[in-house]
């Protein structure tokens, strides 16, 4: 599985970023290490967890620890090289 989180925002912050990578690394690979060897079913609260529910599952654990400084702009999560879903809050 891959994961691609995108931020938008309308300028630079002091330090001429949209995000610092760190931060967001830091903030992903802390919610996706939730999911290793996780039942999908129970995380997502479905009996169908798909890419799709999972892509806005993340969207929002994502935008919920960055905080309100930061928008989730989109998600796309990948089963495979050639099939990913993705979510735009």
């Amino acid at each position: 599985m891959r994961v691609w989180v995108e931020r938008i925002d309308s300028g630079l912050d002091d330090m001429n970023m949209v995000i610092d990578y760190y931060i967001l690394k830091k903030v992903v690979d802390g919610i996706l290490s939730r999911l290793d060897h996780g039942n999908l079913n129970d995380i997502l609260g479905s009996e169908n967890p798909t890419s799709e529910l999972l892509a806005e599952w993340l969207a929002g654990r994502i935008s919920e620890e960055l905080g309100k400084n930061y928008r989730v702009a989109r998600v796309e999560v990948c089963e495979t090289p050639d099939f990913c879903a993705v979510y735009e809050p």
